[in-house]
């Protein structure tokens, strides 16, 4: 395909794809919306074009969705690739909206011209399909190759939608935690052998002994509320990709096990031998995680 673009707010997914989709990335253009990080991760690739849209000070990435399918369809692209965030998905629907196609959502691969690999169920299941016509693609993002390889870094062109862009006339922000488990390298995530809330203290130890991020699974996030819903992992919770991935007193229920598999190294702490989890570790401990946590957060930082 020589006509593939890129339509993020998200600076990891305009890096991702930029070096990841296409052997040549002087066929893809990527329009960053509301982001000069994206912008200029993009450049860094040597893509063939990158387009910036600034937005108004507070104003949100769906104000635009409108003005970028137009942006988008004037080059009658062959394939459009957006993340898997909820801006992504809202700028992916107003191009395929307008286009009069479906969005492919969960993709994680092209392994031939013409054909897309995704997934099903939450990642249980994954599908080789075709599709013909212009493609729009939900995709979760690969990790791009670490260095550029010695292209000359593209210009940016900016356009700037503000007076067409609806205005936000009042903001109400609902308290988050501010983390993109997404993009982390490092996670040390907690499940129901934690007894108390209190005691998140000793596994933020931990996670900062390892310069890692905090996560846990489904119920500690939903049924206690000890962490914020952005922080659990699990089937419909965050699918991450780390280096490594600390599974504590989490039983390895396959609910949560698709949203840690695609992990480098789990290594997993619970004092039940038969836990799951011992199954799709690399690395397992057996035994109480109110002893081995301390110990592991004092070995690591003696």
């Amino acid at each position: 395909m020589s006509n593939i673009w890129v339509v993020t707010s998200n600076a990891e997914v305009a890096d991702s794809f930029a070096g990841s989709v296409a052997a040549d990335p002087t066929s893809i253009t990527v329009v960053a919306v509301g982001s000069t990080e994206a912008a200029e991760a993009a450049a860094r690739r040597g893509v063939g074009r990158v387009i910036s849209i600034v937005l108004a000070d507070g104003s949100p990435v769906e104000a635009v969705a409108s003005e970028v399918a137009d942006l988008v369809l004037r080059a009658t692209p062959e394939l459009v690739f957006g993340g898997v965030s909820a801006s992504d998905r809202v700028l992916l629907g107003a191009i395929a909206g307008r286009a009069g196609v479906s969005i492919i959502s969960a993709v994680t691969g092209f392994p031939s011209e013409g054909s897309f690999t995704r997934e099903i169920l939450g990642g249980i299941v994954a599908t080789t399909e075709r599709a013909t016509g212009m493609v729009v693609v939900s995709m979760i993002p690969v990790r791009a190759t670490e260095s550029v390889t010695g292209a000359a870094a593209t210009a940016i062109e900016t356009q700037d939608l503000a007076a067409a862009m609806a205005h936000v006339v009042d903001l109400r922000p609902t308290e988050t935690s501010a983390v993109n488990l997404t993009n982390a390298s490092r996670i040390v995530s907690v499940g129901r052998g934690l007894k108390s809330a209190d005691d998140l203290s000793m596994i933020n130890d931990l996670a900062a002994a390892l310069h890692a991020e905090v996560s846990c699974s489904r119920p500690l996030a939903e049924g206690l509320g000890w962490l914020p819903k952005d922080r659990y992992v699990g089937i419909s919770g965050n699918q991450v990709t780390p280096d490594l991935y600390v599974a504590i007193g989490i039983s390895g229920q396959l609910q949560h096990l698709v949203g840690c598999r695609r992990s480098a190294t789990i290594v997993a702490i619970n004092n039940d031998e038969k836990a799951p989890i011992f199954s799709s570790c690399d690395y397992g401990v057996v035994g109480d995680l109110y002893s081995v946590v301390p110990a592991l957060t004092k070995a690591l930082t003696a």
